[in-house]
């Protein structure tokens, strides 16, 4: 049994479970993990005490809740180039460029025309090295 794991079971029958546990805050968080007969009972287990893992960690991020574009960003600057030397000019051109634009939306409603198309409204304005670094 994984502490913290709990199933719900409706009046109808459907089962469905749970994770629950307190960050290093303290702040308790309950994390559903799926239905069964969607998720068996082995995987809502493995599920589970990863889950657990990563809220007692604080890196558990909810994957059912659309997350922004400026979320994203902020955790890739942060734990992807904390060590990279020019993560100045990184975290400049995605805040003066990029941020104004997508920063409000819904990571998994920006596509790939959506980026092509910022990509040559910074080149129209006259900065096409600019907009290359952007991309990068």
């Amino acid at each position: 049994m994984v502490r913290g794991m709990s199933v719900r079971v409706s009046p109808a029958g459907t089962m469905t479970f749970f994770q629950t546990s307190r960050d290093q805050f303290g702040k308790r968080t309950r994390v559903k993990l799926g239905r069964y007969p969607d998720i068996s009972l082995k995987d809502a287990r493995a599920d589970a005490i990863q889950t657990r893992k990563e809220i007692e960690a604080g890196t558990y991020l909810d994957r059912h809740k659309p997350r922004l574009f400026s979320e994203v960003s902020n955790l890739w600057l942060d734990r992807d180039q904390a060590g990279n030397r020019s993560i100045n000019n990184v975290r400049s051109a995605i805040n003066v460029h990029v941020l104004p634009k997508f920063g409000d939306r819904p990571i998994d409603s920006i596509t790939r025309a959506d980026i092509h198309l910022h990509l040559d409204e910074i080149t129209d304005n006259g900065t096409p090295v600019q907009a290359n670094r952007v991309y990068a």
